[in-house]
C-alpha cells in the first residue's frame, strides 16, 4: 500500500515530459517565423528548433511599472502566440496583490489581472493547446492532481504548457 504513491508517478516520468509534446505540437502546428510570447522566468518551448520562430520574451516577474506593461503591451501586439511553459510564474505572482502589506516593487496587482485576462480570454489571445500530466494510480487510473504542491515539485518534471493563440 505504501508504494502506490511512488508507483504512481511511473504515469509522468514513462511517458514524454510535457515541453517535449508542446515543443512537437508547436512544430507541427505553428507556421515558421512566427512570434511566439514567452515568460522570461522560465524555461524556453519549443526547446529543438527555436531558430525558426521569433521568440519575444515577457518581463512578467519585473516591477509592475508603467515602462514594463507599455513593454509588454508592444510585445504582445507584435506576438502571433503565448506560450506559458510552466506554473511557475502566474501562481505565485496571482497571489502577491495585497499592495498594503508587500513592499511596492512585490506587488504585481496589474500582472495578476494580465493572468486573468489572458486566461478568461479578454486578452485577446485563445487557448489552442494545453499539455499536462499528473500521478496516476495505475489499474484504477486515478488522477492525483498535485497541481498545487510547491513549484519546485511540479516545475520542472511535470509542468503544465499552455499554448494561446491570438484572436
Amino acid at each position: 500500500l505504501f508504494l502506490i504513491y511512488p508507483i504512481s508517478f511511473l504515469s509522468i516520468y514513462t511517458k514524454p515530459n510535457t515541453r517535449v509534446e508542446a515543443t512537437d505540437w508547436i512544430l507541427k502546428n505553428i507556421e515558421p517565423g512566427s512570434f511566439i510570447a514567452q515568460e522570461h522566468w522560465d524555461d524556453g518551448v519549443p526547446i529543438v528548433n527555436a531558430e525558426f520562430y521569433n521568440l519575444i520574451s515577457l518581463p512578467l516577474y519585473e516591477p509592475d511599472t508603467q515602462a514594463k506593461w507599455r513593454d509588454i503591451e508592444t510585445k504582445l501586439e507584435t506576438s502571433d502566440y503565448i506560450v506559458i511553459a510552466s506554473n511557475r510564474l502566474y501562481v505565485p505572482l496571482q497571489k502577491l496583490t495585497d499592495c498594503e502589506s508587500l513592499p511596492e516593487e512585490r506587488c504585481y496587482t496589474i500582472t495578476a489581472k494580465y493572468y486573468q485576462d489572458l486566461f478568461s480570454g479578454k486578452l485577446g489571445f485563445t487557448k489552442v493547446a494545453e499539455f499536462s500530466r499528473y500521478p496516476t494510480i495505475p489499474i484504477l487510473e486515478l488522477r492525483l492532481n498535485d497541481a498545487r504542491a510547491d513549484e519546485s515539485f511540479t516545475v520542472f518534471d511535470h509542468p503544465k504548457v499552455m499554448i494561446f493563440k491570438k484572436n
